[in-house]
């Protein structure tokens, strides 16, 4: 149910309310989202054809943009190789790629 557009709203009052000052928001393959202090950072994702493998993409994706993140303190540039990182993975066998 969190893949509809109004629910993106719904997310960004559940931060508000909570006071969480960051969170990621995966609407879909296409579009991700970062929100930090109430500013909202976003990506458009290339849409792949012929993808091979869908397991461990969240996870790759996931473990990218924290660790980036805490890097760098950029939720662009995090949510930016985030997205490649998982846009490798799907195009592999076995969620094993090389992220360098």
């Amino acid at each position: 149910c969190w893949k509809s557009s109004s629910n993106i709203k719904i997310f960004e009052n559940i931060l508000t309310n909570f006071k969480i000052p960051h969170g990621v928001y995966r609407k879909n393959a296409k579009f991700n989202y970062s929100y930090l202090y109430g500013k909202k950072y976003m990506v458009i994702n290339k849409v792949l054809k012929n993808v091979i493998d869908t397991s461990g993409a969240g996870d790759g994706y996931n473990s990218t943009y924290i660790s980036n993140y805490l890097l760098t303190s950029n939720p662009l540039q995090s949510l930016q190789k985030a997205s490649k990182v998982g846009a490798k993975i799907v195009m592999k066998k076995g969620a094993i790629v090389n992220v360098k």
